[in-house]
């Protein structure tokens, strides 16, 4: 479930994040279910075996597909 226009997502969703860092690409991570996440909040997530800080870019319901997505740690 995803509620576009409040910005909010629901159980199974996705994000596509920006990390605070130079690095090319967006990246997606599952949203966990009961955490509240918005457009444009920050969140931390585990990238290249680290917990960063992350920026939310847009918010959707569609798995990547080839890899094992992670979950947003909060």
């Amino acid at each position: 479930m995803v509620e576009r226009s409040a910005g909010i997502v629901g159980p199974a969703s996705f994000a596509d994040v920006c990390v605070g860092f130079p690095v090319e690409g967006v990246f997606t991570y599952a949203v966990p279910e009961g955490v509240p996440v918005r457009v444009f909040s920050r969140v931390k997530v585990d990238f290249r075996g680290r917990i960063v800080t992350a920026f939310v870019l847009e918010l959707h319901g569609k798995a990547p597909s080839g890899f094992e997505v992670k979950e947003i740690r909060r």
